[in-house]
């Protein structure tokens, strides 16, 4: 299992005990052979002194922390994305940033999300809405919850399947940062053949010559049409003939449902002082 909160929050002490608490009773139970930690908001005097596994076994904070411990490498940096492309890295904890995010998709990497802050609870919701990742509470974070889960996501072949299946979606969509590269490097090679040299053989190039396949068409359609006023002019007239039409309809039914009211209270007066009369 690979963990990385991120580098620009983090969350509190017990949170962070918790989470080594966890690391260490899943390797304990052999359902997980290591792993690896980058703790860049890391405080070290915030933990325990030792940890006690559910077998009684003691073992010293330091000895995790400074990497005397077999099992656990804790770094303050990682190549992220390396580890998560190993075959033999099955879980990632991470905070649900964005990056990790699709690096996690990238790679097809099953993950663990415990949002913290910013854009972390709602990448969080879409990440679990894909099956492919389970969400942990900062304010309710539990040791048999987050071994629950980590062994949902290496035993359960679906979250495996949906993190591949998105894996096919952000390899074909990061080939457009590739389309970007391509675009610059078609106008510098325009460049030097659409160019005029000067004088002192210097390359001159006239931009609007250049990029007039690139110019947006609203800089030739003029104001109106390029701001798209008559479309929204169109849509506010239209808008204020149907809301007009509805006012006026229910401005006659309600004074026919009125004279209707009237008449009949009126017609049973007429009919009573007729009696009268006779």
């Amino acid at each position: 299992m690979y963990i990385a909160l991120g580098s620009l929050v983090y969350t509190t002490p017990r949170n962070y005990a918790t989470l080594l608490q966890s690391a260490l009773e899943l390797i304990n139970q052999n359902i997980l052979d290591g792993v690896i930690w980058a703790t860049v908001r890391f405080n070290v005097s915030e933990l325990p002194s030792t940890f006690t596994l559910s077998t009684g076994e003691v073992i010293p904070t330091s000895n995790i922390l400074n990497n005397l411990y077999p099992h656990i490498h804790v770094s303050k940096y990682a190549p992220q994305f390396a580890i998560l492309s190993h075959e033999n890295t099955k879980v990632f904890l991470s905070h649900a940033g964005i990056a990790s995010s699709h690096e996690s998709m990238y790679t097809a990497t099953p993950m663990l999300v415990l949002p913290i802050a910013l854009d972390h609870p709602g990448n969080a919701e879409r990440l679990e809405l894909t099956g492919m990742a389970l969400k942990l509470s900062k304010l309710d974070l539990k040791v048999n919850d987050i071994i629950s889960k980590i062994i949902r996501l290496m035993n359960e072949r679906s979250f495996k399947m949906n993190a591949m299946r998105m894996q096919v979606l952000a390899k074909c969509n990061s080939k457009r940062k590739y389309r970007g590269a391509d675009l610059i490097e078609i106008m510098m090679n325009l460049a030097k053949l659409e160019g005029i040299r000067n004088e002192n053989n210097e390359l001159e190039v006239d931009n609007e010559l250049l990029l007039r396949h690139w110019i947006t068409p609203d800089s030739r359609m003029g104001l109106i049409r390029g701001k798209y006023l008559d479309v929204f002019g169109a849509a506010v007239i239209i808008s204020v003939a149907l809301i007009s039409g509805l006012v006026y309809s229910f401005y006659r039914t309600i004074r026919f449902i009125v004279l209707r009211w009237s008449l009949r209270s009126r017609n049973p007066r007429e009919s009573s002082s007729k009696h009268k009369n006779e």
